[in-house]
């Protein structure tokens, strides 16, 4: 009896161990850390600059400059590790992940197997800010790492309906393999969302006029004509005038 009882004690001490720091890195070791404090700064910066946008506060270079003073901060910092980072993206709590994508994002960090997980943990039901930051990372790779990422990285963005959710992944959209993004950017044009038309216009733009032309030319043949409209009056230096109605 005494044998068994101390065989389980051996064997439950180290699991106890593993649970215990567990806990303890969720609880919250990694939120005394600077580069958590600040990042959490820079993501109540963004909160507040959105908020003021949507009350239509003229506050807008007093909260970039506020987002601005994180930022440097930040940098400033000690950076966390890969595996913390990991971490934190799989995480239950939100404000974690968030954290742990805006370190990603401003820094510039960079590991395959990080990019898998920011993929690998998307959810339709996740806060706006996750879903932004996600696709920011996306930012400053190259189309050399893109390409390791990019059916993914597609698949989840044809789930994704937020405008301002969408443009944010424009940068990394033009990098992958025109013919993947094309039909992308069909759908954007028949879109109600007056702010994703102008942005799906800027952005072909910068992949060249031919893919521009390539649109157009889907849309003639889908009948699409409040789209090629908002094409038209955009060429010619008009303000694109907003539809309230969805094209099907």
């Amino acid at each position: 009896m005494i044998t068994n009882k101390l065989l389980k004690i051996g064997f439950l001490t180290p699991l106890l161990v593993i649970v215990i720091n567990t806990v303890a890195f969720c609880n919250g070791d990694q939120q005394d850390k600077l580069w958590y404090k600040h990042a959490a700064e820079y993501i109540k910066a963004d909160e507040i600059m959105i908020q003021n946008a949507i009350e239509k506060k003229e506050t807008f270079l007093e909260d970039y400059d506020l987002r601005d003073v994180a930022t440097l901060k930040l940098i400033n910092a000690p950076s966390p590790t890969i595996s913390v980072l990991e971490k934190l993206l799989k995480s239950k709590n939100a404000q974690d992940r968030k954290v742990a994508l805006v370190n990603i994002m401003v820094r510039n960090i960079y590991s395959e197997n990080l990019f898998k997980t920011i993929l690998g943990g998307y959810d339709t039901n996740d806060d706006f800010f996750i879903r932004f930051y996600r696709y920011r990372c996306f930012k400053f790779l190259g189309k050399d790492k893109i390409r390791h990422f990019e059916d993914k990285f597609l698949i989840l963005l044809s789930l994704e309906n937020n405008g301002s959710i969408i443009i944010s992944a424009m940068p990394t959209l033009i990098e992958i393999e025109p013919s993947k993004v094309i039909p992308f950017f069909v759908q954007y044009f028949k879109s109600s969302d007056r702010g994703l038309r102008l942005a799906s216009y800027v952005y072909l733009k910068r992949m060249g006029e031919g893919y521009l032309n390539d649109v157009k030319s889907i849309l003639e043949k889908e009948n699409a004509v409040e789209a090629l409209n908002f094409i038209k009056e955009a060429e010619s230096g008009k303000k694109p005038s907003q539809r309230n109605e969805k094209e099907k």
